[in-house]
């Protein structure tokens, strides 16, 4: 073999040993990689198992290919199940949507969309559901299920909280000009009645204008009794609760009821037997029943109707607790007046125990008896529920707290020892900006025997007062006054001459006013409008129990 023998046959070797060494490269990157990949697969399917939501591969028509053992878990069923379904099982309006009917697939081929889907055991769960497309998988989708259920219920409730508060603010709104309107309007019905009954006194018997003035003092009553249904809602009225059974208010109130509707109308009762008892002011409940049963009866057009009436125990669970924060979990007696008529339409239920609202004609009703309800259980520390839709009635729900015999307030009201009072040795110092009422009551109870001196401005009659205290038995007081109000003016008079009687006269005061007014001394608080009777009786009560030393200033 000659050298270039040789030399061609070394390079023939070097090539074929470069070319074997190639295609082993070639094949130990192509080792590697299918190691790298059979990683990566195990890694995704171990992810794909331990991950705790929903997690599933559909095909291009929504059936299951794969799916985790969290997808089984949330949905109850077993991984065979599932791969014999189509997630329309589950849920057609995730099926539409994961289709891209619905717009959920992208530009990107992700999307995510919320459904109910229906579980083994026939629970509905809130499911939100996110999906992309797998590349060149023909259409397969990778979607995760997440149960958002909790999430929306908490969402509900923050709204319907929120609609409360907000509808609790506007009642708030509406009580505080009620009660301005009423503040103004007192003091118009206290001269109008007032000055009635010093004319009748005046006139003879026959006189041709008697019955104009009787009816003069009719209307004025009957203004009256409105004023206090509008101050009874804008501020509630220290109630005089007892522990007592609700049957038998219920029955005296009925009795009344039946009395006053016509025979067109049937009430119907149903009392559960061995009912708890409930801290109630009877008076409050009574009118709180009277009114539910008025309204319902005018419901019905006046025509031939049904009202029913039932007591019976409800025990509040935590889940409905939570719900509604006015009740807490335990034992209720619940009262329902439930009856026939046209039903309250859907935009109205939210605004009926707003005071004034009514659907009534124009001059029919006032609009203030729900809202006298609404108050009435909010006083009782109870709750109200309103079930209707027009044609099928309506039906309201109250849920009164069992309460028991630790919870019953026993103090009474001790009655006063009255002994006789001199009325022309007793000097009065009455206070009131409005100079009408000065001078009427100024004439009202010098016609009674006592002896009165006026005041518009406070800072006078105090300025008075502190110059010959000694002269003076009682102060009467209004509450609302420029420049000092009534508790104000009495806190001074108390500071100079503790034990002074006074009384405070107010068309609105709130239960922790009443309270603050006694605390400082005062004897009695006297609601506008009130009656010459109301007045002389108020009077003649304080200057009777003689004087209070030690009264806290």
């Amino acid at each position: 073999m000659n050298d270039m023998q040789y030399l061609g046959s070394l390079a023939l070797l070097a090539a074929c040993s470069a070319g074997l060494g190639l295609k082993l490269h070639r094949r130990n990157r192509q080792l590697e990689a299918e190691k790298r990949a059979s990683a990566h697969t195990r890694t995704f399917h171990t992810l794909f198992n331990i991950t705790r939501g929903g997690l599933a591969l559909l095909d291009a028509s929504g059936r299951f290919i794969d799916t985790n053992p969290g997808c089984g878990k949330m949905f109850g069923y077993q991984r065979d199940e599932l791969l014999a379904m189509n997630i329309s099982d589950l849920s057609t309006h995730a099926r539409d949507a994961l289709s891209g009917n619905l717009g959920l697939i992208k530009d990107d081929g992700s999307g995510v969309v919320e459904s109910l889907c229906r579980c083994k055991d026939g629970r509905m769960l809130q499911v939100e559901i996110t999906s992309t497309l797998v590349p060149d998988s023909n259409g397969m989708l990778f979607a995760i299920f997440r149960d958002i259920t909790e999430r929306k219920t908490t969402e509900e409730m923050r709204l319907r909280l929120e609609t409360q508060l907000r509808h609790a603010q506007k009642l708030e709104a509406i009580g505080t000009l009620t009660s301005g309107i009423a503040h103004d309007f007192n003091n118009l019905l206290n001269a109008i009645l007032g000055n009635s009954e010093l004319a009748l006194q005046d006139l003879e018997k026959n006189h041709p204008v008697l019955p104009s003035l009787h009816e003069i003092r009719k209307a004025g009553r009957r203004a009256k009794e409105l004023v206090n249904r509008m101050t009874s809602f804008a501020s509630p009225q220290e109630s005089k609760v007892r522990l007592l059974q609700l049957v038998p208010v219920v029955e005296d109130v009925l009795k009344l009821v039946r009395a006053s509707l016509p025979a067109s109308v049937d009430i119907q009762c149903r009392f559960a037997s061995s009912l708890p008892r409930v801290l109630i002011d009877e008076s409050q409940i009574s009118q709180l029943l009277l009114n539910l049963c008025t309204n319902s009866y005018q419901a019905m057009d006046q025509h031939q109707g049904l009202i029913e009436v039932s007591l019976d125990i409800h025990h509040v669970n935590a889940e409905e607790a939570e719900l509604n924060p006015q009740l807490k979990e335990g034992n209720y007696v619940c009262l329902q007046v439930r009856d026939n008529g046209g039903g309250i339409h859907p935009e109205h239920v939210e605004r009926i125990f707003e005071p004034f609202f009514t659907t009534r004609p124009a001059g029919d009703g006032t609009g203030l008896g729900l809202s006298i309800v609404h108050t009435i259980v909010r006083g009782h520390g109870a709750a109200i529920a309103v079930h209707s839709s027009p044609g099928r009635g309506a039906s309201f729900r109250i849920l009164f707290p069992v309460a028991y015999d630790s919870d019953a307030i026993t103090a009474e009201a001790t009655p006063l020892a009255t002994t006789s009072v001199k009325k022309e040795s007793q000097h009065i110092l009455y206070v009131d900006d409005e100079e009408s009422l000065v001078f009427l009551t100024k004439r009202l109870l010098e016609r009674h025997g006592f002896r009165v001196s006026g005041y518009t401005d406070p800072k006078s009659a105090l300025n008075d007062f502190l110059m010959k205290s000694h002269e003076f038995d009682l102060l009467i007081t209004d509450q609302s006054m420029p420049g000092m109000c009534g508790t104000d003016l009495a806190r001074e008079i108390l500071q100079q001459k503790p034990g002074t009687r006074i009384v405070l006269v107010s068309g609105y005061l709130q239960a922790h006013e009443i309270e603050h007014a006694r605390s400082i001394g005062i004897r009695e608080v006297i609601t506008k409008p009130n009656t010459v009777d109301e007045l002389v009786l108020a009077v003649q009560r304080i200057l009777s129990q003689g004087d209070m030393e030690n009264v806290p200033a």
